[in-house]
């Protein structure tokens, strides 16, 4: 028997209910966290041995057939030599004494940032040229085709790529390399990263210019390679990229699709806007850039922020300077 005073009133019960009680209220919290936190009752029933352990066993299982560690290594190999973009500087900033100039990853990024703005944007503001979307049936500029915004953003992030193994290969008269010469290495670079996303990547030599992204691109010779879901993934992952990076090159023809020939604007609107950032930071004057895309943007938004940046730049000390000190030696001559 246990013995209560509750507010002046004595009470005696026996021993079996009270912990018939505390059982009851114990239980009834447990459950309560319980249903909170989602947990079956077989987790705690069954312990380390029980049902749920071996749902979690099955499901590793099931990883393991998706995706094997040859997988892993072809997709680290494929990202460290890809790496070499975040390293690799752009050779027109570079040749201009920029202090601290962007790498080829920092343009790629803002031009999916600006893909990320414009795209999906209605019809009547986003003419396209040539045939169109890709896979969205044919266009005409006057009917206007909208770009997807989804490819468009993965077109800017994979349209240099090649640069990660040939580097940024500047025009010819800086470089000496023909327009089909560089079109030719930029194509053989391009196809030897992305082969590291496959096994065809245990055969390919690099020509690599990032000397420590190519000593730790491990190629696959382990033994036996089965095939899994992430093995059919890295193929595709492959071929795609590699459509993309064609696609965005051929985006100043007849036929590009809307996204390239979009993209094609935006990497030019990029440059000057990045000329533009160095102009205002360093006080710089860097009227080649404009003049290498003037009349070259086609796409109606884009046109409308390289004015909007103009009207701008035309403000900026250094520009207004730069084009004093230009018409002053011009007119001495």
């Amino acid at each position: 028997m246990i013995w209560f005073n509750v507010s002046g009133v004595s009470l005696v019960l026996p021993i079996e209910h009270v912990m018939i009680s505390l059982v009851i209220v114990i239980a009834t919290t447990v459950y309560a966290c319980l249903l909170l936190l989602r947990l079956p009752f077989s987790a705690l029933i069954n312990g380390a041995n029980g049902p749920a352990s071996s749902v979690a066993a099955s499901a590793s299982a099931k990883r393991g057939r998706d995706w094997s560690r040859n997988d892993s290594d072809r997709a680290l190999d494929f990202l460290l030599l890809s790496g070499g973009l975040k390293k690799t500087k752009r050779t027109g900033w570079v040749n201009h004494r920029i202090e601290l100039p962007e790498s080829i990853a920092d343009h790629m990024y803002r031009m999916a940032l600006i893909s990320l703005v414009v795209c999906d944007q209605p019809a009547s503001i986003t003419a396209g040229s040539g045939r169109g979307s890709s896979g969205s049936g044919s266009g005409s500029g006057s009917g206007g085709v909208r770009a997807d915004g989804a490819r468009c953003i993965a077109m800017s992030i994979v349209h240099d790529i090649a640069e990660a193994v040939c580097g940024d290969i500047p025009p010819t008269a800086v470089s000496g390399v023909s327009k089909s010469e560089k079109h030719k290495l930029e194509v053989k670079a391009m196809r030897d990263l992305c082969d590291t996303l496959t096994a065809r990547s245990d055969t390919n030599t690099f020509t690599n210019t990032n000397a420590s992204a190519a000593a730790d691109t491990k190629t696959n010779t382990s033994g036996t390679d089965t095939a899994t879901a992430g093995t059919a993934h890295l193929h595709t992952m492959r071929d795609s990229i590699e459509r993309l990076w064609m696609e965005y090159e051929d985006g100043a023809s007849e036929t590009a699709t809307a996204e390239a020939a979009l993209i094609k604007d935006i990497d030019k609107f990029e440059m000057i806007l990045t000329a533009y950032e160095y102009e205002r930071d360093q006080k710089r004057y860097l009227p080649s850039f404009y003049h290498s895309v003037s009349g070259k943007i086609k796409h109606p938004i884009i046109q409308s922020l390289a004015q909007a940046l103009i009207e701008r730049h035309d403000r900026l000390p250094s520009v207004i300077a730069g084009v004093t000190a230009a018409a002053a030696a011009s007119a001495n001559r």
